[in-house]
């Protein structure tokens, strides 16, 4: 597949940087790697700080695709996990009233980020352990669940870290 000539320069300009560092290349080597003339490099990018930016422009865009990937992944990992939690203690009545498992299990993992969005913005780290004990007053047997169940991903038993550093 054929890409276009400022794909090509980005391309290259990504990994010339690595090798030489952005001040060790010059439009010429960028032209040369790519197979064009200097003047073409200069149509794409006036300068090299336009290079700059544009390659930055990238950076991000990757950056932010990537960041939502793995956010979304770490949150269906843990509306697994506390779908495990719920089934097991429906099962064997350690959690009471247990509605739907998938909607419990969401619904606990909004109330967890929501808190520590709160207690962050508000600097409180007492209102995520509010919210905490809401879920623990509603079922006793999340408590005991959640200290007997593996973290996903993790091996080792999940515990809870407060949201907000305490000084």
């Amino acid at each position: 597949m054929r890409i276009d000539t400022k794909t090509a320069l980005l391309n290259s300009a990504e990994w010339l940087p690595v090798s030489r560092g952005f001040d060790g290349f010059s439009f010429a080597d960028l032209a040369a790697e790519v197979g064009i003339r200097k003047a073409s490099v200069h149509h794409h990018f006036p300068t090299k700080a336009a290079l700059s930016v544009a390659l930055m422009q990238r950076y991000c865009a990757s950056f932010k695709v990537e960041v939502t990937t793995q956010i979304n992944r770490f949150r269906r990992m843990m509306v697994q996990w506390l779908r495990a939690v719920f089934t097991a203690g429906a099962s064997d009545g350690s959690i009471r009233d247990v509605a739907d498992i998938a909607d419990e299990a969401a619904t606990a993992l909004a109330l967890i980020e929501g808190a520590q969005l709160a207690a962050r913005t508000e600097e409180n780290p007492d209102l995520f352990d509010r919210c905490l004990r809401i879920l623990q007053q509603r079922d006793v047997g999340i408590q005991n669940r959640i200290g007997g169940l593996d973290h996903p991903g993790s091996g080792v038993p999940f515990t809870t870290i407060s949201p907000v550093d305490k000084a």
